[in-house]
């Protein structure tokens, strides 16, 4: 920060006494069109610039191409070029090229700054070091070869040249100073060594034309802003040798679709992903303890993320109008959150895992809580009605207990799939056998939550072997509010249910209307089948799961669409043709109470409205 912040005051004095400089007395001398400042006792010599004049610019530029000898005869004396200083062809905008020999070491803060026009320069493998501002804003430089001699890139080298499309830095670089390629518009691939160990502050910055980028194993900090506002960088992997990703570090890279953050990363500062609308998931290693402020503020093309059980706290705005994220689960891990949420209207359920509710400072600030779904640990849901802020979901769910049945490890077994219903439907429940060995009878018990009611069942046909009707078999029933026991067995000749896998019944159930949205709990028990010889068999006992939604105004035919098939519905119900499903609630579309013909217009209408 500190870097940026005074840069242009280094830059004003730097400058300043480089212009100062020959008014001051420099003994700087002009042989063969180039300006020197020689050391007579070590016949050495640095190209240096002319006079300036009061508004700082060159009395006598540097153009065109220039090219400097490696040494040169001066006063019955051989001096060798060894260096170019500071601000040598500072804002000479007509220089179009520049010839560096190998005698040269070193090249000066500033030596190019503003050199427009040049199009090429070549830095000799003599060259250790890249100093402070040497080519910012040269706009015209189109490549630039960067020798295995040179060990460090100042700060701010390449900053603003706008026209520079590809840059490889050899393996001899171990530092790359902050801003070193800042504004560099038209790059678009840069090749970074394993000999770097870090990536400073803003180093590629607003280098919209870079696509990807391969961070090398070798780098273990990522600065603050380092790739900033590069809109053009669609995906980027982050090596395993990275603990830290700094403080806007991928700011507003609004083309990043993807990141891969690896299990090294022990913190996510400030404002990392801001911004990135194009990101739509992101997994957080477990490695992570701490996501800091507004690290993926504004991602609204995000739709899923993964937060681990490593991370303790979860700073303000972390989430900020993330719109398109749908859920979370936020991990018995986290001690403390900040409004992390704000603004996240298109949450449909959050998952705290804490049975005891944190202190959330407004997490989820402009979140619809009338209609998204708060799920907390069974038996803390009475904790979490009277927690401030939490209780401001009007739905909160438990959830917990046992775990569904996992059917594919049973051989025999008579079970429900997951049901998705809706307040106030009315639908069947197919209820099926697998089984490994030949079937005659079945039996079982379905306990269904409360609220709802079951009405009726009846055997499936189409494990009926062939030539058997439903009058073929002899059946039992008891139905007691939520609860149905079912008893059925063939009674023709030796014949046997068919197939080992399929639905033998359905259970016609409806679910009252002041029943909330949710997950609940399905029993089959008491299960019993007898075998094609007449014994029985005990099967286990399996739980499955309902999935309660809010019902869907104008969805008479409970088919989760409304369409013109619900008007239809609507009006057979009106002339006594009921079906089966038909969903008493979703069919009261005007909402006024009873079904009448106002229900199938308004019904039509809310299709016209949906084209």
């Amino acid at each position: 920060m500190k870097t940026k912040q005074y840069h242009s005051l280094i830059v004003l004095v730097g400058l300043l006494i480089g212009w100062l400089s020959p008014a001051l007395g420099s003994a700087a001398t002009k042989i063969y069109g180039i300006y020197y400042n020689v050391n007579a006792t070590e016949a050495t010599a640095e190209v240096t610039s002319g006079p300036y004049d009061n508004d700082y610019n060159p009395e006598d530029p540097y153009i065109g191409s220039i090219s400097i000898p490696s040494s040169f005869d001066f006063m019955n004396k051989t001096y060798t070029v060894t260096s170019i200083g500071d601000q040598a062809f500072c804002n000479c905008t007509s220089l179009t090229s520049v010839t560096i020999p190998n005698s040269v070491t070193f090249i000066g803060d500033f030596a190019f700054y503003g050199c427009t026009s040049l199009t090429s320069v070549n830095i000799p493998n003599s060259v250790t070091e890249i100093g402070l501002d040497v080519f910012n804003g040269c706009s015209g430089l189109t490549s630039v070869e960067i020798p295995n001699s040179v060990t460090s890139i100042g700060q701010y080298a390449f900053r603003d040249c706008t026209s520079l499309t590809s840059v490889e830095i050899p393996n001899s670089v171990t530092s790359i100073g902050d801003y070193a390629f800042e504004g560099c518009t038209g790059l678009i691939s840069v090749t970074i060594p394993n000999s770097v160990t870090s990536i400073g502050e803003s180093v590629f910055s607003g280098c919209k034309g870079l696509a990807s980028i391969e961070i090398p194993n070798s780098v273990t900090n990522i600065g603050f802003c380092a790739f900033a506002r590069c809109s053009g960088l669609s995906s980027v992997t982050i090596p395993n040798s990275v603990t830290d990703i700094g403080e806007g570090a991928f700011c507003r890279c609004t083309g990043l679709t993807s990141v891969d953050i690896p299990n090294s990363v022990n913190r996510i500062w400030d404002e990392a992903f801001l911004g990135c609308t194009g990101l739509t998931s992101v997994e957080i290693p477990n490695s992570v303890i701490t996501i800091d402020y507004g690290v993926f503020s504004g991602c609204i093309g995000l739709t899923s993320i993964t937060i681990p059980n490593s991370v303790t706290y979860i700073g303000h705005s972390a989430f900020e109008g993330c719109i398109g994220l749908t859920s979370v689960v936020i991990p018995n891990s986290v001690t403390s959150m900040g409004g992390a949420f704000g603004n996240c209207t298109g949450l449909t359920s959050i998952t705290v895992e804490h049975e005891t509710p944190i202190d959330y400072d407004n997490a989820f600030e402009n979140v619809d809580k009338t209609n998204c779904i708060l799920y907390v640990p069974l038996g803390s849901k009475t904790t979490y009605e009277s927690a401030e802020y939490w209780n401001e979901f009007e739905h909160i769910v438990e959830y917990g207990g046992e775990p569904d049945t996992d059917i594919s490890a049973l051989d025999n077994v008579i079970y429900v799939d997951q049901v998705d219903g809706r307040i106030g439907d009315t639908m069947d429940i197919p209820v099926k056998l697998k089984n490994d060995f030949d079937v005659r009878g079945f039996q079982f018990t379905m306990e269904l939550p409360e609220g709802t009611t079951v009405n009726s069942w009846k055997m499936s046909t189409n494990r009926l072997p062939a030539g058997a009707t439903e009058s073929d078999k002899v059946s039992m029933q008891k139905i007691e509010g939520n609860k149905i026991v079912v008893a059925c067995t063939l009674n023709y000749g030796d014949a046997t249910f068919t197939g080992n896998d399929g639905v033998i019944a359905t259970v016609n159930v409806t679910f009252a209307d002041d029943m909330e949205v949710g997950s609940y709990p399905i029993y089959l028990t008491a299960c019993d089948v007898t075998t094609a010889g007449g014994s029985d068999e005990d099967l286990s006992d399996v739980k499955s799961t309902l999935v309660l939604e809010d019902y869907l105004p104008g969805d008479a035919n409970g088919d989760g669409k409304v369409r013109i098939g619900d008007a239809t519905a609507i009006l057979n119900y009106i002339v006594g043709n009921v079906s089966n499903n038909f969903q008493m609630k979703a069919a009261d579309t005007n909402g006024d109470g009873r079904i009448r013909i106002g229900d199938a217009t308004a019904v039509l209408n809310l299709i016209v409205n949906q084209l």
